[in-house]
C-alpha cells in the first residue's frame, strides 16, 4: 500500500473528494465445500472428509479513496477456526469425527468502486483483489491426532470479490457492511484428509507437489465495521 500511494499523482491526492480511511471490522467466515478423498488403509477402505467450521473473523481495511469513487486498499483478516475430519470405515460401517484448531489468516490488496460520491447518502460499492491465505493448524491439538506430522501449515494464492454499503454517520465516520468471497486453490495439506498422492509414508514426509490434486475453497466473510476517514 505505501508503494501504491507513492505512485499516486500529488494533484489527485489534493482533490477534495480524496480521503484516507481505516476500517476495523468483525464478522463471520463461512467455509465451503468439504475437502477430502477416498483412500485405503491396510485394514480397509476409508472415506475421509474435512470441513472448516464457520467461525468468527476480524480484521481491518486500510486504504485511500480517489475522487470519491475509486479506492485502493490493503486488507487483513484472522479467523480462529476449527477443522473437523469425518472418517467413514466401509468395512465396519462405522464413522468417527476428530477436530483441531486452525488459524486462517488473509492478507492482500483490493480495488473498490463506489457508485456515488455522496457524503450523506448510503453508498453501495464493489471490490475485487488478490492476496494470500495462510492455514496454520494447532500443533498442540495434533500431538495425538497426527503423530507422523502429515498435516502441514500452508499459504495459498487467493482471489476475492464482493461488495457492500457505506453508511455515513458523520463526515469522518461511516458504518460499513461488507460481503466478500475469498477463493483459494488449495491442496488441503492443512487437513487430515488431503490427497494421499501427496503423502510418502515410507519416508514420513511428502511427495512432489505436482502429484497433488488441488481443490477450490470458498471463504465467504460477512462483516460489519466502522470506517474512520480523513483528508
Amino acid at each position: 500500500l505505501p508503494l501504491l500511494l507513492a505512485l499516486l499523482p500529488a494533484r489527485a491526492l489534493a482533490q477534495s473528494d480524496t480521503y484516507f480511511y481505516v476500517t476495523p471490522w468483525i464478522g463471520t467466515a463461512f467455509y465451503t465445500p468439504e475437502v477430502g478423498v477416498d483412500f485405503t488403509f491396510e485394514d480397509g477402505d476409508v472415506l475421509a472428509k474435512s470441513q472448516i467450521v464457520n467461525s468468527v473473523a476480524y480484521g481491518a481495511f486500510v486504504g485511500i479513496r480517489l475522487s470519491g469513487r475509486l479506492g485502493i486498499e490493503a486488507l487483513f483478516s484472522y479467523s480462529p477456526a476449527t477443522m473437523l475430519t469425518r472418517f467413514e470405515f466401509f468395512d465396519t460401517g462405522t464413522e468417527t469425527t476428530v477436530g483441531y484448531g486452525l488459524g486462517v489468516i488473509l492478507f492482500g490488496g483490493n480495488l473498490a468502486y463506489a457508485f456515488s460520491t455522496s457524503k450523506t447518502a448510503i453508498v453501495p460499492y464493489l471490490t475485487a483483489g488478490a492476496g494470500l491465505t495462510s492455514f496454520s493448524p494447532s500443533e498442540e491439538d495434533l500431538l495425538d491426532l497426527d503423530p507422523l506430522g502429515i498435516v502441514q501449515s500452508s499459504s495459498e494464492f487467493t482471489f476475492n470479490f464482493g461488495g457492500g454499503l457505506d453508511i455515513p454517520i458523520s463526515d469522518a465516520v461511516l458504518l460499513k457492511a461488507d460481503l466478500r468471497d475469498y477463493i483459494t486453490s488449495t491442496k488441503a495439506d492443512y487437513s487430515l484428509s488431503w490427497d494421499p498422492d501427496c503423502r510418502d509414508s515410507s519416508e514420513g514426509g511428502f511427495v512432489d507437489d505436482d502429484e497433488c490434486t488441488s481443490t477450490s475453497l470458498n471463504n465467504i466473510i460477512f462483516s460489519v465495521g466502522v470506517t474512520f476517514r480523513t483528508r
